[in-house]
Parts: C-alpha cells; structure tokens; sequence
C-alpha cells in the first residue's frame, strides 16, 4: 500500500475512533461516544432494536369488591346496595329475584339495587344468596363476594290489636280479631239487630280497625270479606280506607261526621264503589307508588251487598259486613336507594 493511501485510512480510523482534533488545544484523550454496529447507530439492524411499546395484555382480575353490610332481615322487596372495587369495574350480582349490574366510579365506589325473592305472605323468611363479582376493562372477572340478605314479607296487622264500632249478637264469637288471626275462615261481623243494640245497628259508618304494634309505611292494604254459612260473600259496596299516625286517635269514625275526620288526623286512602251482584272476595289496595306511614288502619263501611233482614219501624237500613282478614304490608324503614 502506497504512503499516501496509509495515512488516509489512518485520518479516518482516527475521525471514528473520536481520537483526533483538528483544533489547538482539544483534549484527544475525550472519546466520543459512537453507537455502534448493531446497538442503534447509524449501521444498525432496525429488527434489532429495543421499544417501549406497552401492550402486554392485562390477565389480571380485579380483587373481590368489598361489600357493606346488608338490611337482613328486612320487609322491602328490593335493597339498595354499596360497596368499593376497582375504579370504573362493572358489578354484577347474581342470586336475586334477578341479576343486575351496575358501574363503579373513578374512586371504586358503586351502589347497585338488587331485587330480592320474596317469602310471601306471612311464610318464614327466605334467603337471597347474592354474589357480587368486579370486572375490568379488559374482561377480567374477580373473586366473588358472598352476601346473605333474608326477605321476610310480614303482615303488620297480625301482632296489632283490632276493634270495630260493634259485634254480631247472632254471631257473638265474630269479634274483631278474627280480622287479623290469620284465620281466612273466621271473620268480625258488626251488629246488625237493631232490636238489641239499636245504638251500635244504626251507626253509619260501622268499622273495622287495626292498631299495628308500630308506625311502619305501608305499600298494600288487602282486605278478605267474610264468607257466611252459605257461602255468599258478605262485602262492603260503598266504603273507606283511612289511616291514623296517632297512638289513640281522640274521636272514633261514628262519633263526627265524615267531613271532619281530616280535621282529627284521619288520612283518607281511597273512597270505593262495588257492584253488589258480584262475587268479590277480596280487595286490594296497592299504594307502593306512595307509601303512607300509619298506626292505624280503618275500614269505614256504609253498604253492603246483603241488606238487613230485621225490619226497623223507624226506617234505618241495616246492612251485614264480614271481614275475614284486614291484612297491612309495607316496611319498617325506607331503602337508602341509589342517587
């Protein structure tokens, strides 16, 4: 190789290696740093390089959500439910009346409301065996929470005291609580003998009442009419449902007119007509659109599909009204429902 060639491959080892400087002074011993071949320099394999790309998939599921405690026993057909998961996670609860789901917040927080399987009427309370379970955004699910709820559908009437404006003498065993015993084949009937107790044959309205054991609000009032020896349903065609809040109201249904009743507490819940020709064993009043908080519960009755038969010669109508059951049902406290 000639001089000249030498010392040009010389110049440009030197410039690579970051050894020469063309300057006065210049520090030669300061290397510079050059990437080299196959590290992401000039003269790298772009296959080779390293990234920081992070799409590694998400395989990791939520913890169990944590669950506040429940109502349990409780009367209402439904319950408003909290608790804490992952940010933003679906709930989904399984083991009700129905499965639900709802959406945590950007804290974790959530509230989902879970329809619960009823017991039914006065039966011994069933569980609802609830499963709570997170998932995220990429479809992982979690552990399951397990939470017990007992729904225990009660009849308030049947530890209240019931009283009416008077008794059967034909029937002096048909005393006003046989309207809440339970019993579909006993009944209250009030006084239809005009001859013995003219005083109680002529009131209008004649009553039923029951005093529940507490104020509890009420979303059904289901009244069952009394049926006679015969089998003909003896039921009220033109009547009232009031309620009371009051431990003892001051004044009783008979002893005002009925246009004053709202000036001594007396809450009307619905006036009624029905045929007289029908057979009608029941009547039911749904008011879970509105619950009414009430102590007391009044039927006030003023005609009856089955007229007296003991003529008055002072021209009173007499009417025969039998109650089987006055059955009230609701609960004790409202659901802390979900905003």
């Amino acid at each position: 190789m000639s001089t000249g060639r030498i010392l040009l491959f010389l110049v440009v080892v030197s410039l690579l290696a970051g050894v020469v400087c063309w300057a006065p002074g210049c520090d030669t011993a300061a290397p510079v740093d050059m990437p080299l071949y196959g590290q992401g320099g000039l003269f790298a394999d772009d296959d080779a390089a390293t990234s920081d790309d992070d799409t590694t998939p998400d395989h990791t599921p939520p913890d169990a959500p944590q669950v506040d405690a429940p109502v349990s026993p409780t009367s209402l057909t439904y319950q408003s439910i909290r608790g804490t998961t992952e940010p933003n996670a679906k709930i989904l609860v399984t083991g009700g009346l129905s499965d639900t789901d709802t959406k945590a917040d950007a804290t974790g927080a959530f509230c989902v409301k879970v329809a619960l399987k009823t017991s039914g009427q006065d039966n011994v309370g069933l569980v609802n065996h609830l499963s709570f379970t997170a998932q995220d955004a990429a479809g992982n699910t979690s552990p399951a929470t397990l939470v017990n709820i007992e729904q225990d559908t009660r009849n308030f009437s049947r530890t209240g005291v019931a009283s009416a404006s008077s008794v059967s003498t034909t029937r002096p065993t048909a005393t006003p609580d046989k309207a809440n015993d339970g019993d579909y084949n006993s009944f209250w009937e009030d006084t239809t003998n005009w001859l013995e107790r003219p005083e109680e044959s002529r009131r209008d309205p004649q009553w039923l009442a029951v005093k529940m054991d507490a104020i509890y609000w009420l979303d059904t009032i289901d009244i069952f009419w009394g049926r006679d020896p015969a089998g003909k349903y003896e039921y009220a065609t033109n009547f009232e449902v009031y309620i009371h809040l009051a431990d003892q109201p001051d004044v009783m249904p008979h002893e005002i007119p009925a246009s004053e009743l709202a000036q001594h507490g007396y809450v009307l819940v619905q006036h009624f007509e029905q045929d007289a020709g029908k057979i009608i064993a029941e009547n039911e009043f749904d008011l879970s659109a509105k619950p009414l908080q009430a102590r007391w519960v009044f039927l006030l009755l003023h005609e009856s599909n089955v007229p007296g038969t003991i003529p008055d010669p002072q021209g009173f109508a007499h009417y025969s009204f039998e109650v089987a059951e006055l059955e009230t049902y609701g609960f004790e406290h409202p659901d802390e429902a979900c905003e």
